[in-house]
């Protein structure tokens, strides 16, 4: 998933990877599957009551060997939870309750987005990016418009000056060791070469 949203938004293998949900929509393949266990487990606990299928009778052996302190789906599902970017301690009785498990779905479904966030307004290399969330609460994730721009050079260009993807000292210093303070701009060599610099400062 990295590797294509990387390609496909055309940026460099050390580019953020906060930055290729954010700019896409996607959700985090990490999140998505627990997200779809979550649903599943909302089906079977609904179906078991009323269905003959094996499958919500699983639940009751997960619950079985839980209390046995052997691993199980549930214990699994458990696990995750317990590893996530906010960690949630669950137990066996939350995660056989279909309103908790709702609301276990909620959270982690919110959860991703604040991550994404606190990825980006945490990090200098996207601050083009974190003043988006800081002055004009837009939302965490989305495709965004300029990823429409008919022509391909342009559409990467901007890409790249927005998600901090680019060539300028201010990435390539960094790759090297170089203190920010000497990435000097390669035409005036007055100030440090940003985005900003360049587009709005340097004459």
């Amino acid at each position: 998933q990295i590797a294509f949203l990387r390609r496909l938004l055309h940026v460099h293998k050390r580019s953020m990877m906060a930055i290729l949900f954010s700019e896409t929509g996607f959700t985090p393949i990490r999140y998505r599957r627990l997200i779809l266990t979550l649903r599943y487990l909302l089906r079977l606990l609904a179906e078991r009551e009323t269905s003959s299928k094996l499958a919500p009778l699983g639940i009751d052996a997960c619950r079985a060997l839980w209390c046995q302190g052997r691993r199980n789906w549930l214990s699994d599902i458990a696990h995750v939870l317990q590893h996530l970017y906010q960690p949630m301690e669950v137990t066996l009785d939350d995660l056989c309750s279909t309103e908790r498990v709702t609301e276990l779905l909620t959270s982690v479904d919110t959860m991703w987005k604040d991550e994404i966030v606190d990825l980006i307004t945490g990090s200098p290399t996207s601050s083009l990016l974190a003043s988006r969330y800081l002055n004009n609460h837009a939302a965490p994730t989305s495709f965004r418009s300029y990823l429409n721009i008919c022509i391909p050079a342009h559409r990467v260009a901007l890409t790249r000056a927005i998600t901090g993807t680019h060539d300028l000292a201010i990435e390539r210093g960094k790759w090297v060791g170089l203190a920010r303070q000497w990435r000097l701009c390669r035409m005036c060599h007055d100030d440090v070469e940003d985005v900003i610099h360049v587009l709005f400062m340097c004459s």
